[in-house]
């Protein structure tokens, strides 16, 4: 194998017996195999050929460039095959040689080889992959490959916790929360449950149905490759428990925290009684209820419809429907705080929001606004067209917790007189109000 390292003196009982001395070669063997693996696999996810495996092109033609491109991706993958029977020998041998070991060492004396050599073989491992860490940024600056650089995984991705990261989970982190694998389409499970939801319908609609089924299974659309190595990773990173991995506030990071942190950082947040004070079983039981009672009178008065008023009951049919709060790291800050954010699209409350928030908007819309500002294009349009003295400056205030430290009854107030200047019915508001 190409990486030497100095020899260390083996302990005692592993040359007391003949077959631990075995093991301890075979474990390292394969330690090393995998990681060629693991870096060969990471060559043909980038479509790189390494430069032990390029082939010097003799005619110089675009067919000739094509040929000796594909019979590259061959060697590669050649290469790749020979690591997985390697791998898989070894892996044989080893546990036929652990499991003739363990006749004859006491299980004291076999718990102290077996971590001696994990320890040993992680140490490998972890050194290995720092050179093959290596060899990928120098190839990338070499050859001019900015998928190999090493810089865009780091700018990508913020590890402020304990946990080292190898460099594939790296590189998938580093692909954004918002990546995700495709599993191998079904055509079977697809068809069948199609034709179980189109039963109820004509024979003309199911066929049109039918044909676009069978078009998007036969010319299925762009999605990522399936991958399963990748597929592997998620799940690996979503079992360690000891972290949180999510998106920054700000710059579509990846960042991963000390769940410890984490969760002391959100209860620092939810200790703040001006924005959140705690409710009981009861309390919530009676609102839900009243909430109810409120919609069917509105409903008995013919002021909401039957249809609006099952929208407005439909995330109370779940006892699970309930908002619920996460925080997102604000990697442009001191010590990292957490941005609370709430999510309500589970609340029963949530339809009847989003009823009013569409029934007020054209209102609002028809206020005379001087500072109409409404994204950052807007803002930079306005700030363009004013043209300052030399001895000005622009100053930027930012509201800490704005929108939970906003006053519920001022805004309730302001609402109804809104309403009230276009002639709207406000007794709903002005009664739930009171």
């Amino acid at each position: 194998m190409p990486y030497l390292r100095k020899k260390e003196p083996i302990p005692e009982f592993v040359v007391e017996y003949g077959r631990t001395q075995q093991i301890r070669k075979k474990s390292i063997q394969l330690t090393k195999w995998r990681c060629h693996l693991a870096f060969n696999r990471r060559c043909e996810e980038l479509n790189f050929i390494p430069p032990s495996l390029r082939i010097k092109d003799p005619v110089k033609n675009p067919f000739s460039c094509k040929v000796i491109k594909d019979t590259q991706m061959k060697l590669l993958r050649c290469r790749t095959q020979g690591c997985y029977s390697h791998i898989r020998i070894l892996s044989k041998t080893i546990k036929e040689l652990i499991f003739l070991t363990s006749q004859v060492v006491p299980p004291q004396r076999m718990y102290e080889m077996v971590t001696h050599i994990t320890s040993e073989v992680l140490s490998l491992k972890t050194e290995i992959t720092t050179k093959h860490h290596k060899k990928l940024k120098h190839w990338a600056r070499k050859y001019k490959c900015p998928k190999l650089n090493p810089r865009n995984i780091t700018s990508a991705i913020m590890n402020l916790s304990n946990a080292t990261l190898s460099l594939d989970e790296e590189i998938l982190l580093a692909k954004g929360m918002k990546y995700r694998t495709v599993q191998k389409p079904d055509p079977i499970r697809i068809i069948s449950g199609i034709e179980s939801a189109i039963t109820r319908l004509n024979l003309q609609e199911r066929n049109i149905i039918r044909n676009k089924v069978t078009n998007l299974i036969v010319s299925p659309p762009n999605l990522p490759l399936y991958n399963p190595h990748e597929r592997k990773l998620l799940q690996y990173l979503s079992n360690k428990k000891e972290i949180v991995i999510t998106q920054a506030d700000k710059g579509g990071q990846t960042v991963i925290l000390n769940r410890s942190d984490y969760n002391s950082k959100m209860l620092k947040i939810l200790e703040d009684r001006t924005a959140f004070h705690p409710i009981s079983e009861s309390d919530k039981k009676s609102a839900y209820k009243s909430f109810k009672k409120e919609l069917k009178k509105m409903n008995t008065d013919h002021k909401i419809s039957d249809d609006e008023l099952k929208e407005f009951l439909s995330n109370l049919s779940s006892p699970h429907n309930e908002p619920y709060i996460y925080g997102l790291p604000k990697t442009h800050k001191p010590e990292t705080p957490l941005r609370p954010i709430v999510a309500f699209f589970s609340s029963p409350t949530a339809p009847l929001s989003r009823f009013i928030a569409n029934f007020l908007k054209p209102f609002l819309q028809l206020q005379n606004d001087p500072f109409p500002i409404s994204n950052t294009q807007t803002f930079i349009g306005e700030v363009l067209k004013i043209k300052p003295e030399s001895d000005r400056i622009m100053v930027s205030f930012d509201v800490q917790a704005l929108y939970p430290s906003l006053p519920h009854p001022l805004i309730i107030s302001d609402t109804i007189e809104l309403l009230q200047e276009q002639h709207i019915d406000t007794d709903v508001i002005q009664k739930s109000h009171n």
